[in-house]
């Protein structure tokens, strides 16, 4: 079942903020830093729209209808003089699904297409060769 993500951003001025979908990776000095993969309404497995917002048109309303097999963190990311970069997590995968070996990949995929026979039979034929 896909999650849904509602989230307002301000693109411009002081407090300025806007979302992007990354991992958290863990750099030579042991840091945890946060890495840009892509920009959401770029990512074609992401659903976003998004509304201007009714205060002056200073703020944008967004909506993202993430997939359960979605690899990256979606995050607000606000920047202003006092706080330089602040990361505010809206949504990460479960680690179970992350964590999961090819065998477990596979038991996940028939569990997701149960009550489609068609891709019942299409995930078969592509695992027999």
């Amino acid at each position: 079942m896909p999650h849904t993500v509602k989230v307002t951003t301000k693109p411009s001025g002081s407090d300025r903020s806007w979302i992007e979908a990354g991992s958290f990776e863990v750099d030579e000095f042991g840091q945890k830093k946060w890495v840009r993969r892509s920009h959401p309404t770029q990512d074609r497995r992401l659903k976003v729209e998004r509304a201007d917002s009714g205060y002056a048109s200073q703020m944008i309303d967004w909506m993202i209808v993430i997939p359960d097999n979605y690899p990256l963190t979606i995050a607000k990311i606000t920047y202003d003089r006092r706080h330089p970069k602040q990361i505010d997590v809206l949504w990460t995968p479960s680690s179970s699904e992350q964590n999961l070996d090819r065998e477990g990949k596979i038991k996940r995929a028939f569990e997701l297409a149960q009550g489609n026979e068609e891709l019942i039979e299409l995930l078969k034929e592509l695992l027999s060769t």
